[in-house]
């Protein structure tokens, strides 16, 4: 039997709801925000926007700062799109993790089935059954746009970014890796405390050979672009 998710990727090209702001929020805000769009009671309370990029204290930020309600996958573009007002006055954030690091907790998860807090959605658990390796992974994500994959597949620039100039949209942007203390400042004077370590994935870093690496690299082009700015 074929599911929502699958039936709405054939009628509109897009898996998830937050897929459908994204596509048509711009053009169909009347039809799209009451039927597609949430907006986080959290995000509404505090006046500051958490962009969730998926394997990237998602999940963390939420219990710090949401009394772990989940936010959506929104992308800013969405926000801006549906939200205009809010969007420009409230101040934006998100957590961007190492690719390489990132591309190692999407793999676990996906191989998984999930991490301790949230499962792989069941559409994409059957499409990804076949994958029992890292090249398997690799080959399944080559070539496919961002709205054939799940969202912890998809290159964080997605989610924050200006599609065409590849200019951020959120106001800020911290690495995860390196900006713990500035991280848990910023969560502080919006309310929240210091940021926990939550939805974890099994497995650890990955081994990767030289053409692995250079594969992930083409396909989270922008990631690394965006990391290294």
């Amino acid at each position: 039997m074929i599911s929502s998710k699958q039936l709405r990727h054939r009628v509109f090209g897009a898996y998830y709801r937050e897929d459908m702001c994204d596509l048509y929020g711009a053009r169909r805000r009347g039809l799209v925000k009451p039927l597609y769009w949430r907006f986080h009671p959290g995000i509404a309370s505090r006046r500051v926007i958490f962009i969730h990029i998926p394997r990237a204290a998602g999940a963390s930020v939420s219990a710090s700062l949401f009394d772990d309600v989940h936010v959506a996958h929104h992308s800013m573009r969405a926000w801006l799109a549906l939200e205009p007002e809010f969007a420009t006055a409230a101040p934006s954030f998100a957590l961007l993790r190492d690719p390489f690091a990132r591309f190692a907790s999407s793999y676990h998860f996906v191989r998984a089935g999930g991490a301790s807090e949230v499962g792989l959605n069941g559409t994409f658990r059957r499409l990804t059954s076949h994958i029992d390796s890292i090249d398997a992974y690799l080959d399944f994500l080559d070539g496919k746009p961002a709205l054939d994959l799940d969202f912890v597949m998809r290159p964080q620039s997605w989610f924050v970014s200006d599609l065409k100039t590849g200019k951020p949209l959120v106001t800020h942007l911290f690495h995860l890796d390196r900006d713990g203390a500035a991280i848990d400042d910023f969560l502080g004077r919006h309310g929240g405390s210091p940021l926990p370590h939550r939805n974890r994935s099994s497995g650890g870093p990955l081994s990767l050979t030289h053409a692995q690496r250079r594969h992930l690299e083409a396909l989270y082009a922008a990631d690394f672009e965006l990391w290294e700015s």
